[in-house]
């Protein structure tokens, strides 16, 4: 229960940060949404069964409706008495099949998975640790708050080799994306 009331009072602050670097973003910067050659910072955070992630990520778009990302993500969960800490390297493309507006973007994603898994049963006093391999396929939604910043939903299924812990899992992020 304490992690989703920190995750609650952490996406208020985001979210509020966001509305007020929105509006002064809005009175000083063009309009660089979804343009080839422009790039992106975003930090984003989120559900995974069990558990959270925290996450960092660049883009590039190659094409107003093509773009590079790639994101590294840190994931932690805990069933019964075993924890799983999962840190991976995710590099994907994405393509936007749908446009409304200048604002609102719908992506359809996809790449390859690199990291690294701890798996630690307190019960047994076991640890199992691997380097895991796989891949992941999805959804993103981007929101343009302002021409420099946008609200991003992704959603994520992936499968993955050589895990300890299972070969198939989704994950829910939202995320703040900054155009520079």
């Amino acid at each position: 229960m304490k992690f989703n009331s920190f995750l609650f009072c952490t996406l208020l602050v985001l979210l509020s940060f966001t509305i007020k670097t929105s509006v002064s973003a809005q009175k000083l910067a063009p309009s660089l949404k979804h343009v080839q050659g422009i790039s992106s910072l975003g930090i984003g955070g989120g559900y995974v069964q069990d558990g959270f992630n925290l996450g960092l990520g660049y883009s590039y778009y190659m094409k107003s409706r093509l773009l590079l990302r790639c994101k590294g993500i840190f994931e932690s969960t805990k069933i019964n008495s075993t924890g799983l800490t999962f840190i991976y390297l995710n590099p994907e493309i994405m393509y936007s099949f749908i446009k409304v507006g200048n604002s609102l973007y719908f992506n359809l994603k996809g790449g390859p998975i690199v990291g690294y898994e701890s798996l630690k049963n307190t019960l047994l006093n076991s640890k199992k640790n691997a380097l895991v391999y796989g891949g992941e396929i999805g959804l993103n939604t981007e929101i343009f708050l302002s021409s420099k910043i946008s609200l991003n939903i992704d959603y994520d299924q992936r499968l993955i080799a050589k895990s300890n812990a299972g070969s198939q899992s989704y994950t829910v992020m939202l995320g703040l994306v900054y155009f520079f």
